[in-house]
Parts: C-alpha cells; sequence; structure tokens
C-alpha cells in the first residue's frame, strides 16, 4: 500500500509540472519587426554592391536605389538607447491563480474523490488470471447471434414448440426477460392450456416487470391452479400478488395453507415460513402462532436448492440491507424449485435452477440440478454443454489440465447432436491441447473460427491459440 501511494504521488507531481512549466517559465525574448527590416534592407544593399560590380546596372542607378534603401532604414531604425524587444512581463494574476490550483486544491481534490470511491485494498488482477470470453466458456457474441438465427428459423417454422421452448430459455439466460415473454407467448398458442408453460409465462412475466406479479401473471397462475390443485409455486406467487395488492390477511391464509400442505423437508417450505413470518410481523400477529405445522417429511429426488432468480420480491418492502437482498434472492428461486417439484418434465426450470446454483456458488447442487434436465432431454446440445459446465465447475481446477472424463462425453455428444456448438469446440480444443493432440485442436478450433465473427472478441481469441499451436 505504501508503495501504491508513493507512486501516486510521484505521478501526481509529473503531472502537476507538466501542467504549470507553460505557466512559470519566462519566454525567451524574440526579435521585434525592425530589426527583421532592417535584416533586409542590409541584404538589399549588398546585393545592390554585387548588381553593380556584375555590371547589370550603372552607378547612377545604383546611388538611387542606395539613397532610397538608406530613407527606409532610417524609418524603421529605433532611436538611440531604445530596445526594440518587447519588455518582459511578469504572469499575470490569474496565471499564478491557476498555478496555485494546480498546485494544490486539484491534487487536494483528486484524493478526496480517489478515498471516497476508489479502492486502495483491491487486490491486483493479472492479464492472465482475468477470464476471456472464450476461455469462460461464455462464448456471449456467438450465443447472441445463435438465438438471432433460431429466431429467425422459427419466422419461417413458426409451429415449432420446442424451438420456442429453447428460444425462450436461451433469451431468460442472455437476460432479456422481456423478449422472453414474447417466446413464452408462442409457445403457449401452440401448447394450448399446458400448465409448465402457463407458469413459465407468468414467471418471465413477473422477472420483466421487476419482481410484481401482473394481472396477466395472476390469471396464468390461477390456470396453473385449477388444473393442479395446490402447485406451489402459482400457491406462493398468488399469494404474493395478494401481498402486493394490500390484502395481507388473505395473503398469510394462503401461504399458511401451503405450509400446512406441505411436507417438513419441501424445498420451498423455509421460503413460505418466511413468507409467514414478514407478514405476522406486518399484521402485529405472533409468528409462531400463525405458521402451521407440515406434514411428515417425505423422500423426493428435488434438490432444495435456488432456482433463477426471477425478480419477485417477498411481501416485505423492497430490501435494502446485505441481509435483506439475501433473503429475497432465496425466496425468489425457492418459487421456481417449489415449481419443479410438481413439475419435474420442466426442462428450462432445471437448467435455470442449474444457473442459480452457479451463481451460488454451489456446483454440487448445479450438478444435480442440470443432471434432472440432461434425464429428461438427453440428447439437447444446450442442456449437454450446461451439464458439462457443472461438472467442470465442480472439478478442481489447474493450468493445462484435462478436462473431467464426464464433460468430455457431454462435450462430444452436443457436437455429434449440433456440430457447430460453440462451447464444445472450444472446450475439447482445450482438452485436446491439454493431451498433446495439437491436429485434434486445430481442427476443432478452425471450425470454432468459421462461425465467429471476425471483429468479435472470442474471434481473436481463437485465433491467437490457433497461432500458437505447435
Amino acid at each position: 500500500m505504501t508503495l501504491f501511494w508513493l507512486a501516486a504521488a510521484v505521478l501526481t507531481a509529473g503531472v502537476v509540472a507538466v501542467l504549470v512549466s507553460p505557466l512559470v517559465r519566462r519566454p525567451a525574448p524574440s526579435p521585434g519587426r525592425a530589426a527583421y527590416d532592417l535584416e533586409v534592407y542590409r541584404d538589399q544593399l549588398a546585393e545592390l554592391d554585387r548588381d553593380l560590380g556584375r555590371g547589370t546596372i550603372d552607378a547612377g542607378q545604383a546611388e538611387a536605389a542606395r539613397a532610397e534603401i538608406g530613407r527606409r532604414i532610417l524609418a524603421v531604425a529605433p532611436a538611440d538607447g531604445a530596445d526594440d524587444a518587447p519588455a518582459l512581463e511578469t504572469p499575470p494574476r490569474t496565471g499564478r491563480i491557476t498555478v496555485a490550483l494546480l498546485l494544490t486544491v486539484f491534487p487536494a481534490a483528486a484524493l478526496i474523490l480517489y478515498l471516497v470511491i476508489g479502492r486502495p485494498d483491491l487486490p491486483a488482477q493479472p492479464l492472465a488470471e482475468r477470464a476471456s470470453p472464450a476461455a469462460a466458456g461464455s462464448m456471449a457474441g456467438n450465443i447472441t447471434e445463435a438465438v438471432a438465427r433460431l429466431a429467425e428459423r422459427l419466422k419461417r417454422e413458426p409451429a415449432d414448440l420446442d424451438g420456442w421452448t429453447l428460444l425462450a430459455q436461451s433469451l431468460t439466460r442472455l437476460d432479456r426477460p422481456g423478449e422472453a415473454v414474447d417466446a413464452w407467448r408462442q409457445a403457449l398458442a401452440l401448447a394450448k392450456e399446458d400448465p409448465d408453460i402457463q407458469g413459465s409465462l407468468a414467471d418471465a412475466l413477473i422477472t420483466a416487470n421487476q419482481g410484481l406479479v401482473s394481472e396477466e401473471a395472476r390469471r396464468l397462475f390461477e390456470a396453473v391452479l385449477s388444473k393442479r390443485p395446490g402447485d406451489p409455486q402459482a400457491s406462493h406467487f398468488l399469494a404474493l400478488a395478494q401481498a402486493q395488492g394490500g390484502e395481507f390477511q388473505s395473503a398469510l391464509d394462503r401461504w399458511a395453507a401451503l405450509a400446512a400442505a406441505s411436507p417438513a423437508d419441501a424445498p420451498w417450505l423455509p421460503m413460505v415460513r418466511r413468507a409467514i413470518a414478514d407478514m405476522a410481523q406486518h399484521l402485529n400477529l405472533d409468528p409462531a402462532k400463525a405458521t402451521p405445522p407440515s406434514l411428515p417429511p417425505r423422500e423426493t429426488a428435488t434438490t432444495d436448492a435456488p432456482a433463477a432468480a426471477t425478480g419477485t420480491p417477498t411481501p416485505q418492502a423492497t430490501p435494502t440491507s446485505p441481509e435483506d437482498r439475501a433473503r429475497m434472492i432465496r425466496s425468489m428461486v425457492d418459487g421456481l424449485a417449489a415449481r419443479l417439484a410438481t413439475t419435474p418434465g420442466d426442462i428450462a426450470g432445471w437448467l435455470r435452477l442449474a444457473r442459480a446454483y452457479q451463481v451460488l456458488g454451489e456446483p454440487d447442487r448445479q450438478l444435480d440440478a442440470i443432471g434432472h434436465a440432461r434425464t429428461q432431454a438427453p440428447n439437447r446440445p444446450d442442456v449437454l454443454v450446461a451439464y458439462a459446465e457443472a461438472v467442470m465447475a465442480g472439478a478442481p481446477s489447474a493450468a493445462d489440465a484435462r478436462l473431467p472424463a464426464d464433460a468430455v462425453g457431454a462435450f462430444r455428444a452436443a457436437l455429434a447432436a449440433a456440430p457447430d456448438t460453440p462451447e464444445a469446440l472450444w472446450f475439447l480444443g482445450l482438452d485436446a491441447v491439454a493431451a498433446h493432440q495439437p491436429a485434434e485442436a486445430r481442427e476443432l478450433w478452425r471450425r470454432l473460427l468459421g462461425d465467429l465473427d471476425p471483429s468479435s472478441p472470442d474471434y481473436a481469441e481463437v485465433k491467437a491459440r490457433l497461432d500458437g499451436l505447435p
């Protein structure tokens, strides 16, 4: 830290010196216009003598010209004792004020600003340790292009229900909830009254509406409940809608009914109990008395982990403390976990659940959630890629290490299903390099390079790796 402040002081002093120098340096005197004119006239006299010597003019012409030049010299010559150079003036008062500001006020202001918003305690992050777009596997630009291609295909094939579902899931992954809502609407138009898609659309509407349960989302959840009475996700969000609408007692009653109908080991139960406690306190009731006992526990294959954040707040006001925000996030993700407990066929939901585990730093649960999606869709490239990434997240990382066998198998299966899967091409290339198989890495990365935008950072990353192969 001492070295940092010393370096900052030296740099600041250097910058100030550069800025102040022109203001305090006295400019060197320069000859005036009269001196310049005199020099010209002297040259003309010398040239006149040379012309006379060469015979180009006669003596009379030379004498007349010399008289004219002498007259001009007398006209511009300074008076005796006068100095043709302008007097050097001292810097004006404004200049001295500017120097004082540069020397004192500005460095002090910069220091104060840095102490307020700066991070001198932030550790250094070497370039080699920073995750490049391709190395991190995000391939965000290429994913965006793939989503655009899928959207264009669906314009030609609007009856592809699986395509609309995949597009909606991909848009959710890219954090484009408004467009995801449109894609889920198209899927619902094809699936009619499918409760899974109705729930997904309602979920997307809540995300796009920054956590508020809109009237449309409310109707969708009521439709889900009409087909699946007691659906935990629908019950929770309908209670939340009542709380947001000021129907506090009705919201408390619905949450209490959900808690009473839930097994003691249900993954959504902690979230429901927190909602009951918050609402009971809001109504000046005893939370312990307002929370009913739950059903006996049951064995379940459903994980007790968070789902993808939908942006849905708890019934209380918008949280401001870190603890409240953490509780809000846990409440939001538990909503999707509750739905997945009763709808294990929702592949998009499992993918969102796995991504939430990844964000929360829980690789084991991330892998478990994506395992459910792979069971339902063993040949979908996006599911296989997500599974491979989850496997890698839970494995020890080391430079130049081979990928886990399960991840390699999933990536190869993804390539078999979709030969242009960018994540599979990239990571299998890395694995080939680690296995000292540069020819295989070259073939994979050349295929990847052909699908990338030459102006994108991913292209530059892959090209650099290719050029570095032996």
